[in-house]
């Protein structure tokens, strides 16, 4: 009898796994197509994204090599298209060597493209940063103190990456200003910064040198006052002398 049972029961499963069966399989069906549809949707994004990085290596590298054979105007219109229909890395990449590229005859030029880039909120943090710099860089024989300060000055925070380079920048501006009091405090940044590289370390220490050497821009000294003259004294007028006593008879 149980053997009876249990084969009722499993003619009753079959027969729900069945309706089962007819009432959703056109869902089952749609389902599958749509994994079926999704990973070789996947795998074809990966493999289009794969070719354009690729296309897009190839035109940057071309344009480094124009770069290389001193084809100044043929590199920024090579690098000005890429930034137009590279991938977005290579967009960025683009816009930044562009700006270098035009700095290295248009200073104020290549500042106002790499201001740019650094206004660019869909550019990576730490890519605006590179530009905030770089322009800096540019402007460092044009800006006075104050204007390079608010350039830099928050790069030079102790948590920012590029702290050093903004940091040895404002030394240089302040020797270039007689200011070395301002010059040694941001050099004396530098070298006891254990994130510093050897070779920042380097240059600070020379640097300061100079800034020990550097003196204020002194003060015209006054004129010493004319010596006077003093007035030719008077001749002296010989008194008259007395008229000779008269003869005796």
């Amino acid at each position: 009898m149980a053997d009876i049972f249990r084969e009722v029961d499993e003619e009753v499963r079959q027969d729900r796994v069945q309706l089962w069966l007819a009432r959703y399989w056109g869902w089952l069906l749609v389902v599958g197509l749509l994994i079926v549809a999704v990973a070789g949707g996947w795998r074809a994004y990966e493999y289009w994204t794969t070719q354009n990085e690729q296309i897009s290596g190839g035109e940057y590298l071309d344009a480094l090599k124009l770069a290389r054979d001193g084809k100044g105007a043929e590199t920024i219109a090579k690098l000005d298209e890429l930034a137009k229909t590279g991938t977005p890395g290579y967009r960025v990449l683009a816009r930044i060597r562009a700006a270098a590229q035009l700095g290295l005859t248009d200073a104020a030029g290549g500042a106002k493209a790499f201001d740019a880039v650094a206004a660019d909120p869909s550019v990576d943090p730490a890519l605006q940063d590179v530009a905030r710099l770089r322009a800096a860089a540019l402007l460092l024989d044009t800006l006075d103190m104050k204007a390079l300060r608010q350039r830099l000055e928050p790069l030079a925070d102790t948590n920012s990456a590029l702290r050093n380079p903004a940091r040895e920048l404002l030394a240089l501006a302040a020797l270039k200003a007689n200011d070395a009091a301002s010059a040694a405090r941001f050099l004396d940044a530098i070298i006891t910064d254990r994130a510093a590289t050897p070779s920042a370390r380097q240059r600070a220490e020379a640097f300061q040198a100079l800034a020990r050497d550097a003196k204020p821009a002194t003060q015209p000294t006054a004129a010493a006052p004319a010596s006077v003259t003093p007035a030719p004294a008077s001749p002296q007028v010989p008194s008259p002398s007395p008229p000779p006593a008269p003869a005796t008879p």
